[in-house]
């Protein structure tokens, strides 16, 4: 029982972290995401010339 509630504890914590992590991550995707379409969208006006 002791070590139940440990594992419980210790996935709390670890969720609470994700969800801390969670808006950083979307950050990091954002502006991945930006500087991919930027790339592409220079791509294209090469080609379109």
């Amino acid at each position: 029982m002791h070590g139940k509630s440990v594992g419980f504890a210790l996935q709390k914590s670890r969720f609470r972290n994700a969800k801390m992590q969670l808006p950083l991550f979307n950050k990091i995707i954002f502006t991945k995401k930006n500087s991919f379409n930027q790339h592409s969208i220079e791509k294209n006006a090469i080609f379109a010339v």
